[in-house]
């Protein structure tokens, strides 16, 4: 009876564990299905970023010196010729500048990135990449549908649809009818043909 009772104890033990690791496998697939979805809105943050950081010190700098140059008429200064030049060339830098926080701002976000937009089958893609994976490395991920640069899976593109593929140094680029996609490597060329011939089938593989 005591052995019994140990048994049963021991059992329901079992089950809880059991019912708790099947929970725990539920919750890590439901994350790593919007993975692709995260994935790709920090990557597209992390590449606009460098776009910001590069317009603001151009709008500073163009704002800077505007702000002189009206200091400088305000109080009486004459109306230079070189003085008009100068004016122009810091209204465009603050244009420019200003421009570049704009298409930094607008295009890290998914909804309003131009590439996404020009290319909608791309949030399928990338969702496929990491609901249905089948081969994933360093460089590249492969799902039923598409192959992407892991690093830049903005380039998700069908993987049926590539008909020519040029791998040269550390670098192959695929090619659709209306998309060139560069996939950086660091594994070798024959390495990479092979991956990219076992999953790109339709494709022409040259090794330049």
């Amino acid at each position: 009876m005591f052995r019994a009772f140990i048994r049963s104890s021991l059992m329901k033990s079992a089950g809880h564990k059991t019912i708790k690791k099947g929970i725990k496998n539920i919750k890590t697939n439901n994350f790593d299905k919007k993975n692709g979805m995260e994935l790709l809105a920090k990557q597209l943050k992390a590449d606009y970023l460098v776009i910001k950081i590069i317009g603001i010190p151009l709008m500073l700098i163009g704002c800077f010196f505007l702000l002189i140059f009206i200091m400088y008429f305000y109080y009486g200064g004459s109306f230079d010729y070189r003085i008009i030049i100068l004016v122009f060339v810091f209204s465009f830098l603050t244009l420019f500048g200003l421009s570049f926080i704009y298409i930094g701002i607008r295009n890290s976000k998914i909804e309003h990135n131009f590439v996404i937009k020009k290319h909608p089958e791309i949030i399928d893609l990338v969702e496929d990449l990491y609901t249905n994976t089948i081969f994933e490395n360093h460089d590249v991920i492969v799902s039923d549908k598409a192959i992407a640069p892991k690093l830049h899976l903005i380039g998700a593109i069908r993987r049926m649809d590539v008909y020519y593929i040029d791998i040269g140094e550390m670098s192959a680029v695929l090619k659709t009818n209306n998309r060139k996609i560069y996939l950086l490597y660091s594994n070798s060329k024959t390495e990479c043909k092979k991956i990219l011939k076992e999953y790109c089938p339709n494709a022409n593989i040259r090794i330049i």
